[in-house]
């Protein structure tokens, strides 16, 4: 149904694409509804239903979600996870496994915004929460910012951001305290860019011990 004016939609055109999936590569035909009013209005719709498309992406949605497992939560590099799809018959460039990873980050942020009750509840019967921050790794020269909890390594929020300079970190420290409160403690690398006190956003007392 169009958002705007609640008619239903009609078939606009179709067309091929080409996809790689969990079980490989394939053709896929793609049916595009739109509103005969609100021409702005459409949405894909692919023939397969067990495949769901990401906008100008050759991965589909599940292939994306276990790379991105793979990366963030087993903590497998690049070429391991190369190595591993090929052996699944699935074939997929380093880079595309680089901006696969990303995309599942951005995914999983918008997962945690629409539980944030949730998971702050979680936190608060365990007593608070050890936050480990990561600001290390990097694509295309931006930084990829990383605020993880301690206990069960769950990634509470990514970001890309230009630098790890105060005006771009503050930001997301402040959504993590509005949203989480104070963490008991912050483990972070002693890197220049993640410098003690820009940490007073979440803390109002920083203790520094060597690790």
């Amino acid at each position: 149904m169009c958002e705007t004016c609640n008619r239903r939609l009609i078939v606009k055109y179709t067309y091929i694409r080409p996809v790689v999936t969990i079980h490989g590569r394939k053709t896929i035909r793609v049916k595009v509804m739109g509103c005969k009013i609100h021409k702005n209005e459409r949405i894909s719709i692919p023939d397969e239903k067990d495949t769901s498309l990401i906008p100008k992406c050759y991965a589909d949605l599940k292939l994306t979600i276990l790379i991105g497992l793979l990366r963030w939560r087993l903590g497998m590099k690049r070429f391991e996870i190369k190595s591993f799809l090929q052996m699944k018959g699935v074939s997929i460039s380093e880079g595309a496994i680089s901006y696969r990873s990303l995309d599942f980050l951005l995914l999983f942020k918008e997962l945690h915004k629409s539980m944030n009750e949730k998971i702050k509840t979680y936190f608060d019967r365990r007593g608070g929460i050890i936050l480990h921050i990561d600001g290390t790794h990097k694509s295309g020269g931006k930084v990829v910012f990383v605020l993880q909890e301690d206990f069960n390594n769950i990634v509470i929020d990514a970001d890309l951001i230009p630098t790890e300079a105060t005006e771009h970190i503050n930001p997301l420290l402040s959504e993590f305290k509005e949203a989480y409160g104070s963490p008991l403690v912050v483990v972070r690398d002693m890197g220049k860019g993640l410098a003690h006190n820009r940490f007073r956003v979440l803390c109002s007392h920083i203790l520094l011990y060597p690790l």
